[in-house]
């Protein structure tokens, strides 16, 4: 009795062991990123980005406000694909399709959009969000030994982070979702050419790659503009009347 009572001290002591850890190297990634108080003083974003897909260039406009409130607009050929969520409710415009309605997203969409547009992302306060966070082997990522955070949401959805052993800051992200019809997308995203924009440091450089049904894809993605706090108002997260 008292050696398993032995044991399950041991066991306790090292998962704090680990917790602790984990939280460190959390901390020291915010610390890199500019600090938590400078990062709880942006309210909104505003990014200008350019992508290349298949030899083709586009722009995107991605709007993002406290506490999960996101929109994307994706402009090719003079037509806007845009997806919206408002906190609650999401829903988009896809021109491509044939159809220029406005789609209601599904429940399933809902919650990833939940975990996606939170604007300080799963990290920050991971354990009030009803988080949970492992610190698992080192890894060597894109030629930069890294610290790797597995974080399951309280929906049970993963997401792997790949921290810089050196700067602490992000490396890549790596996350494993299922489409409605029961197959898996694997996607990661490499963050590369940091830049400080008001006291916080930035990715201007992402690639954006994915597997689905044994194929590849690579999207690079170069930022134009950050901009921190300017004035979104809530209408631009609601669907356009009359479609």
């Amino acid at each position: 009795m008292k050696t398993t009572t032995l044991f399950l001290s041991l066991a306790l002591a090292f998962s704090q062991v680990i917790a602790e850890s984990a939280d460190e190297v959390i901390n020291k990634h915010i610390n890199a990123m500019g600090g938590l108080q400078k990062l709880k003083a942006i309210n909104t974003k505003k990014l200008s980005v350019s992508m290349e897909n298949r030899g083709m260039q586009f722009s995107v406009t991605i709007l993002h406000s406290r506490p999960n409130k996101m929109k994307t607009e994706v402009e090719i050929m003079g037509k806007k694909q845009i997806t919206a969520f408002d906190g609650k409710e999401g829903w988009s415009i896809n021109p491509f399709t044939g159809r220029e309605t406005v789609e209601k997203m599904s429940q399933d969409d809902v919650k990833e959009m939940n975990v996606e547009a939170d604007f300080d992302g799963p990290l920050v306060d991971y354990k009030t969000k009803g988080h949970s966070v492992v610190l698992e082997a080192d890894e060597d990522i894109e030629g930069s030994s890294c610290y790797h955070l597995k974080l399951s949401t309280k929906d049970n959805k993963v997401i792997n982070y790949y921290v810089d052993k050196d700067s602490y800051l992000m490396v890549m992200q790596k996350v494993k979702s299922k489409n409605e019809d029961g197959s898996e997308v694997e996607s990661e995203t490499a963050f590369s050419n940091y830049k400080e924009v008001n006291g916080i440091m930035l990715p201007f450089s992402l690639e954006q790659r994915g597997t689905y049904q044994g194929q590849k894809t690579v999207l690079p993605v170069k930022v134009s503009d950050y901009q921190l706090n300017v004035e979104i108002p809530d209408a631009q997260y609601a669907p356009p009347a009359g479609k």
